[in-house]
């Protein structure tokens, strides 16, 4: 079999070699996929018993909670029948002390035939207010969006329940009709345990489960009793047309039910949370059986494709081979073995090696050239308006006879000629660029006395170190130039050096306290609040000079002002 494929590839180009594994991979593949098939209809058929088994519950909640409900109603209905109440509700002439204890005695009467029930309130639309309760319960009277949302005779459920003595009591409210003549009484309201709601459900809870149930989006019954009065937003997309939504891969299966009942004004709803987890044991179980076969056959795959891909990754490996050997010696001859379309690759790969070594050193040469003419471009781009304002204040100097500042003004001058051309080096001292930097702050400082001060914090060991030179004078002058612009106060530059625990970079910071800036000063503009080309070129230059890892950096500082930050090499002289 060995030789049927080794000639298979030797006489046939690779991509009819690669057309026949593809094919034989495909076979395997369209296997896999008939068992992952399988599992996925296994899981649908979970789905469906799940779902049949949420209905029935459902429907046993549902027909519990109903009953409930219809009891409340019923009893409800029976104080409207009371032709009596009517008559001493409506009755003008009667004493108002009488009439709050003959109305309290028929309910109290009510209360004790109707165990589901603890307090009646009655509240007529005169604004009479009567209650009676058992076992003296204080509760507050109902609210007036409470007593708003009751628009019909239908039961309307409070989605406020109240707490009182550790126990929630929840109102459910009608309106107060005299069904003999149709006259508007005002509003009834009876108060039941949220424990009587609790009781439908309570026995029923699987584990990892939660029941709870709503009103108008609200808590009103929970096993958790602080949840209770909160709100819950469950979006429809969670549960389809049948109220239930069964994902495997969903963390836990929702489902909503929705009490549809002629007596209810408001929504009633039953929500139930189970953990997917403890549902799908069964077919998890299913699943490690499937994972076990899929692993063996993938191994067999594998195994297979091993062996019937190698001898075409030998001639792979020997063309890989003599590549290595091309690197460290391109000058040795390399003999090609392959008799398909490697051995054009391997032969265009020859011819392409030798192209790129000589455009690389042509390119070399070329960048190099191009790299010097750039620094010296940008080095000429100083701002000759420096020398022509430091002239300009020699010379009021000396109009005014003031010959120590003329001497200070000169010599600073001076030795900012002579450090900032340095004999045409590109790179000098860290300890010269402070000193270049130093003659600048000199004249600027006899030009504006008293504008700003000036504050060196840079250790001995990086004094030696070598900086592309100008380049912390562009950032001293934007500083003076941009930064102090119409300040109130004196300004404070300070310049501070240091260097990683590695010793592979430098960090330098030239920071002010002045009025910061609008836009990035890196980048050139006409705007009198940015740092113009001079900071632009100072980047260049330090990207030029150090590469794409290195530069220059602006921030605002937190209490106002702005910080350059530079990253340089370390390298001493």
């Amino acid at each position: 079999m060995k030789n049927f494929f080794s000639r298979h590839i030797r006489t046939h180009s690779l991509k009819s070699v690669i057309i026949c594994y593809i094919a034989i991979f495909s076979v395997i593949s369209v296997t896999i996929l008939s068992v992952i098939s399988y599992f996925f209809m296994s899981n649908i058929i979970v789905k469906s018993y799940l779902s049949s088994y949420m209905k029935s519950v459902y429907s046993n909640f549902e027909h519990t909670l109903t009953n409930t409900l219809t009891q409340i109603n019923l009893s409800a209905l029976n104080i409207t029948t009371w032709q009596e109440l009517y008559t001493i509700l409506l009755n003008t002439d009667m004493n108002a002390e009488l009439k709050r204890q003959t109305i309290e005695a028929d309910m109290r009467e009510f209360l004790n035939n109707h165990n589901m029930i603890f307090a009646v309130d009655i509240i007529t639309n005169s604004g009479e207010y009567y209650r009676c309760s058992k076992n003296n319960l204080q509760l507050p009277i109902i609210s007036d969006d409470f007593k708003n949302s009751i628009v019909s005779s239908a039961m309307t459920v409070g989605n406020r329940p109240i707490l009182y003595n550790g126990e929630y009591y929840i109102a459910i409210g009608n309106k107060f009709y005299n069904y003999y003549n149709s006259y508007d009484v005002g509003y009834l309201v009876l108060y039941i345990k949220e424990s009587e709601l609790y009781s439908i459900y309570q026995d029923s809870v699987l584990e990892d489960s939660v029941f709870f149930i709503l009103s108008d989006n609200h808590i009103i019954s929970h096993s958790d009793k602080s949840a209770i009065g909160s709100m819950v937003y469950i979006p429809t997309e969670l549960y389809n047309d049948k109220k239930l939504s069964i994902s495997r891969y969903s963390s836990n299966i929702i489902g909503k039910y929705q009490l549809q009942q002629p007596i209810l004004a408001s929504e009633v709803s039953i929500v139930t949370i189970l953990s997917s987890a403890s549902l799908f044991n069964i077919v998890s179980k299913m699943e490690r059986y499937t994972i076990i076969i899929f692993t063996i056959t993938l191994a067999l795959v594998l195994i297979i494709a091993f062996i019937f891909t190698q001898s075409l990754l030998n001639q792979y490996t020997r063309f890989k081979k003599n590549i290595v050997e091309f690197t460290y010696d391109p000058k040795k001859k390399i003999r090609f073995k392959s008799s398909n379309e490697l051995h054009e690759l391997e032969e265009s790969f020859n011819v392409m090696v030798t192209t790129i070594n000589r455009l690389m050193k042509q390119n070399s040469i070329a960048n190099e050239k191009q790299r010097e003419a750039e620094i010296k471009a940008l080095q000429a781009h100083i701002n000759p308006h420096f020398i022509y304002n430091a002239l300009d204040s020699i010379t009021c100097m000396a109009k005014m006879a003031n010959q120590p500042n003329i001497e200070k003004t000169a010599y600073a001058l001076a030795s900012f000629f002579r450090i900032g051309l340095s004999g045409g080096e590109r790179l000098i001292s860290i300890r010269d660029e402070l000193e270049h930097v130093k003659s600048y702050i000199q004249v600027q400082q006899t030009r504006y006395p008293d504008k700003f001060d000036v504050e060196f914090d840079v250790p001995e060991e990086l004094l030696n170190c070598k900086i592309v030179k100008i380049t912390l004078q562009p950032l001293v002058e934007n500083c003076i130039k941009h930064g102090f612009k119409g300040i109130p106060y004196r300004g404070k530059i300070t310049i501070m050096g240091t260097k990683d625990i590695e010793s592979k970079y430098i960090i330098i910071t030239v920071s002010d306290n002045g009025v910061g800036f609008k836009t990035s000063p890196l980048f050139p503009s006409d705007d009198t609040s940015s740092g113009g080309y001079g900071v632009y070129n100072v980047q260049r230059r330090l990207k030029l000079e150090y590469g794409e890892n290195y530069g220059l950096m602006y921030e605002k500082n937190e209490h106002g002002g702005t910080t350059a930050i530079i990253k340089i090499k370390y390298e001493i002289n």
